[in-house]
C-alpha cells in the first residue's frame, strides 16, 4: 500500500480550518487527548502548563495530536 501524501496547499487549508475553530494560546506548545478530553499545553515563565479545552468522547488518547486528528475533532465536535 502506498502512503497518501498531502500537498502543501492542502496542509495550509487544514491549518486554517483548525486555527480558526480551535483557539490556541499565544505560547501554545501542543494539544493532547486523555480519557476523552482534549487539553492544550502552553509555556509560561514558570514552565509548561495545561488547560482543558473540550470533551471529545470516543477519540483515542495521544500525547501530541497530529493535524489530521485536530481536523477530525474540529469537524466532529466544534463545527455544526
Amino acid at each position: 500500500m502506498g502512503k497518501t501524501t498531502t500537498s502543501t496547499k492542502e496542509q495550509c487549508a487544514i491549518h486554517n480550518v483548525v486555527d480558526s475553530a480551535l483557539w490556541k494560546d499565544e505560547k501554545h506548545s501542543h494539544f493532547w487527548v486523555e480519557d476523552g478530553e482534549l487539553y492544550e499545553s502552553y509555556n509560561t515563565i514558570r514552565g509548561l502548563r495545561y488547560r482543558h479545552r473540550l470533551s471529545v468522547n470516543g477519540v483515542a488518547d495521544c500525547d501530541n495530536c497530529p493535524l489530521d486528528m485536530l481536523l477530525y475533532i474540529v469537524k466532529e465536535y466544534i463545527e455544526d
